[in-house]
């Protein structure tokens, strides 16, 4: 098997049809080993790099970025939630290693931290420039002028894994391009809260002092949409979206339906300064019409907010 964090229900099925003895784990993220589990007398391989958390759970709360925070306390109950022990038994493989599938089949291990590793993730940025997309929020391309008159920045606050190439948060003020209107796109937030943490709200806070909008990701559901009143801005409020939740999703994540489309309409004022001047919001709703197609239509409400 490789990984095993696809539910304990899907694991016991698979054990009923398949005799299982051996387990690979691409890496230690809790979505891809929270079976583990449900196998006792079991083999398990991973990569040398990414076995620490997997034997000492107190490394994810350092390579979460939580240590400190609300969410340190919560930690330990949903790893007992999600029945993630330490593997104490786990043996190591190592970049180039094979490991065989069938007589003419092998499989070549190459490291990826994370989810992607460096390589898969500029094959990745090549496709989409193929396809005609702009391609943005990295480091050697943190942001993309759409036009002379609006420049979108996108920067991540963190990452669970070390990447060069990753553009952070905290580098972001140098892209501010003057005498223009200048969009943020921060990566920010956690899944599936529906208001912005206190920490969050105060970042907005400190970035909207240097750009004229925030539009926020990663949540995936719709969070507040808010006027803020900027302190060195003459009094002229900013707009701040904290999360526009998900445009687009397949049918079985049940609670990533939702989002907002969100239309702005932006321009200098009389004084000269760049400022949005009409917002119009809607909530959306993604639903598949079939394996291949769905529809994303606007609905009157958000049925998680009380």
């Amino acid at each position: 098997l490789f990984d095993n964090g696809i539910g304990h229900r899907l694991i016991r099925k698979l054990k009923r049809e398949f005799k299982i003895q051996k387990t690979y784990l691409s890496h230690w993220h809790e979505d891809h080993v929270s079976g583990c589990a449900l196998f006792k007398k079991h083999e398990y391989y991973c990569h040398n790099l990414d076995i620490p958390p997997l034997r000492d759970l107190d490394l994810f709360i350092d390579l979460y970025g939580v240590k400190g925070t609300p969410a340190e306390k919560e930690f330990y109950p949903i790893m007992q939630f999600l029945k993630i022990e330490p593997l104490n038994d786990i043996k190591i493989i190592r970049d180039n290693d094979l490991i065989p599938i069938k007589d003419d089949l092998s499989v070549r291990v190459i490291h990826t931290p994370g989810d992607f590793g460096k390589e898969i993730f500029l094959e990745s940025v090549d496709k989409l420039h193929s396809r005609g997309f702009n391609v943005f929020g990295w480091d050697e391309q943190p942001y993309w002028d759409i036009n002379k008159d609006l420049r979108v920045t996108a920067a991540t606050a963190w990452s669970n894994q070390k990447m060069d190439y990753v553009f952070m948060l905290k580098n972001a003020g140098q892209y501010v391009k003057k005498n223009v209107f200048n969009l943020f796109y921060p990566h920010w937030g956690y899944e599936l809260e529906l208001y912005p943490r206190p920490k969050t709200v105060e970042e907005g806070k400190k970035w909207i002092k240097k750009f004229d909008a925030i539009i926020g990701t990663h949540s995936h559901v719709p969070q507040a949409v808010t006027a803020v009143e900027s302190e060195n801005n003459n009094g002229i409020n900013k707009l701040i979206a904290y999360s526009l939740g998900d445009f687009c999703i397949e049918e079985k994540l049940k609670h990533y339906h939702y989002g907002i489309v969100l239309k702005i309409g932006i321009g200098q004022n009389n004084a000269g300064i760049w400022q949005i001047g009409l917002i119009e919001w809607h909530f959306t709703c993604c639903k598949s019409l079939s394996e291949t197609e769905c529809i994303t239509t606007i609905v009157p409400k958000f049925p998680y907010l009380k």
